[in-house]
């Protein structure tokens, strides 16, 4: 039953779509009957990417928790996400993330998990899904990783002109470091938005920024000069940094 079911596998993407039709529905039924794991395993890896591909989304999905693994059915789930996002199928793909996220993975293999998540948030924002991307980052195990995957949006969304947009995203992020790496990178792009546009966007993100630690603030305020440089000229900088210097002689370290 291996044997044969592999090589139609193989033979699939020649046949005529009636014929692909009759085949995929034996395969996918035919599958159930073999007993040996490893067999079925080896078998469904390479038949859920060709169920995607041919438009058979639900038989795809359907077919994974066939795979007894659980680290194998997570990484098939994985890849399937990917390759619906691809397919122009972000809500399926969105689906697919939540049945990754609800799999009692062994721990070793949380991060890799993570990892999938946060390739499937930025596939998803690379294809012009950004809310999608958004929701996906927040399912992911991890105030940590879900910063990463939030950094990562941010990004790619200034690396397609979406500036505005992208610094909306990096000024949530609550971790510094991934809000650091975010914000360092888009202030060169911010600074050339029209005054126009600049202005209130800072106006609105001052309050947000205020939120969290002095520590914090200061940081974000001296990795976004840039731009407040475009907003007064120099003078505006030299007086922000004279400014933080204050603030550090009469707001003690452990303030936060």
């Amino acid at each position: 039953m291996e044997n044969r079911a592999s090589a139609t596998i193989i033979l699939v993407s020649h046949l005529s779509a009636l014929e692909r039709n009759e085949i995929l529905k034996w395969i996918t039924h035919a599958i159930k009957k073999i007993e040996n794991t490893s067999s079925r395993e080896r078998i469904i890896r390479p038949l859920v990417p060709l169920l995607a591909k041919f438009g058979y989304h639900e038989d795809a999905v359907a077919i994974v928790p066939e795979i007894w693994d659980v680290n194998e059915r997570a990484s098939v789930l994985g890849d399937l996400a990917l390759q619906l996002v691809e397919l122009g199928y972000p809500e399926k793909a969105q689906e697919v993330a939540q049945m990754l996220v609800k799999i009692e993975i062994n721990k070793g293999w949380e991060l890799a998990r993570a990892r999938d998540l946060i390739d499937i948030s930025i596939s998803l924002v690379k294809s012009g899904y950004f809310e999608e991307a958004l929701n996906t980052s927040q399912i992911i195990n991890g105030e940590w990783n879900q910063a990463e995957a939030l950094a990562n949006i941010s990004l790619e969304m200034g690396r397609m002109g979406y500036v505005k947009e992208a610094f909306i995203v990096a000024r949530k992020i609550e971790y510094q470091h991934w809000r650091t790496e975010a914000l360092t990178k888009l202030a060169a792009e911010l600074e050339m938005l029209p005054i126009n546009i600049l202005y209130p966007l800072w106006i609105e993100s001052l309050p947000v920024l205020t939120t969290r630690s002095r520590k914090n603030l200061l940081n974000d305020l001296i990795v976004l000069g840039p731009v407040i440089t475009a907003l007064g000229g120099s003078r505006a900088k030299d007086s922000l940094f004279s400014a933080i210097q204050d603030v550090g002689h009469w707001w003690p370290e452990s303030v936060n």
